[in-house]
């Protein structure tokens, strides 16, 4: 006869436990508290800080208000209007990581819209490290677009250069992932192998305001074909 009770009493208390969790699942919480148990439903509030059209469409934005201040006037009689295209690799970092021994590579697509002057979009990479507060190395990976103006000066074996832009900059890594507009700010020199290819030298700093860090020092050497 006790044995019968106490089985009825774990029938009732397992029927007890049943209902009280039937009710838990149906409450909702006003800050979205995430329940055990249950499917996480995101809202738009939750997704508005993982967007990444709203940092795209503010670079092209600002792509288009960038080109049009600085889309010069085509000179007609300029006889060197052309298209160049170049890739490069890079070595380089920033002041708060761990040297300035990273690697990348870089890509280069621009047009000569008047006299001396090179309108461009670059593309590139950085790998990199940075030694965080407990002693651990984590390597981060810079990518980034930039749109800049070349302005150019004929020196006597070679052709130098003073690049200003702006660019959409990513920094990811193990504890990073991270967005930012920034600004490029650099020097070229172009050495002409023939009317076609040349060697081209390039030495940038970029300014993005990550937390990890935010002055980045490149240099790129590579090809550049000229069409």
């Amino acid at each position: 006869m006790l044995g019968l009770l106490d089985r009825f009493g774990e029938i009732e208390g397992l029927e007890e436990g049943l209902y009280i969790w039937r009710r838990k699942k149906s409450v909702q919480f006003c800050d979205n508290t995430k329940i055990p148990g249950e499917r996480y439903r995101p809202t738009l509030t939750d997704l508005e800080g993982d967007l990444p059209l709203r940092h795209f469409r503010t670079v092209f934005l600002v792509t288009v208000v960038l080109a049009t201040l600085l889309w010069p006037g085509v000179e007609a009689e300029a006889q060197d209007n052309g298209i160049t295209v170049g890739i490069f690799a890079g070595v380089g970092g920033s002041p708060d990581s761990d040297g300035y021994d990273g690697s990348g590579f870089q890509l280069l697509a621009a047009m000569d819209l008047s006299r001396n002057t090179l309108t461009g979009l670059r593309i590139g990479e950085l790998t990199t490290e940075f030694e965080l507060d407990n002693g651990i190395i984590e390597e981060n990976d810079l990518s980034y677009l930039t749109l800049g103006t070349e302005y150019r000066r004929d020196a006597d074996y070679y052709t130098s250069g003073l690049l200003i832009g702006l660019g959409y900059y990513r920094l990811e890594g193990p504890f990073t992932d991270e967005d930012s507009l920034g600004l490029t700010l650099g020097v070229t020199g172009d050495f002409r192998i023939n009317s076609r290819f040349s060697v081209v030298v390039e030495l940038s700093g970029h300014y993005a305001d990550f937390d990890r860090a935010q002055i980045f020092l490149l240099g790129h050497a590579g090809l550049a074909f000229r069409f």
